[in-house]
């Protein structure tokens, strides 16, 4: 089975910048250039900053405080520039927390899921 971790630097940093330019787009495209989602727009930035933590930790597993940092110092960049910039969309200081909880569900897995292995042995 394939590991993401052990893939080529060059490789992940591309998916992993592909994920970010993907998630660069959704938050600073014009509304009406979207897909129309059902979910609560928290959930959807929490959904969003959760699954692209998830990448960048199975991608890169020995830099997860990293990861995490970049992850909520994307989300909240993000958000500024929508509040800066005329592109149609508002920044949000409670997206901005939206994404930042997202990214932190990551490190709660891991603890939990660190805790659990750990009371196996």
């Amino acid at each position: 089975m394939l590991n993401p971790a052990r893939l080529p630097l060059p490789a992940k940093v591309l998916v992993l910048l592909v994920c970010l330019g993907v998630l660069a787009w959704l938050s600073l495209a014009p509304t009406e250039d979207l897909p129309t989602v059902s979910l609560w727009d928290k959930a959807e930035h929490a959904i969003a900053y959760t699954v692209l933590t998830i990448v960048g930790a199975v991608l890169f597993p020995d830099r997860i405080v990293r990861v995490v940092a970049g992850c909520v110092a994307f989300g909240v960049f993000i958000e500024i520039l929508q509040a800066t910039m005329d592109f149609g969309r508002d920044g949000d200081w409670r997206d901005a927390v939206a994404n930042s909880s997202g990214a932190l569900v990551v490190v709660l897995i891991i603890v939990v899921g660190r805790r659990l292995r750990w009371g196996r042995r």
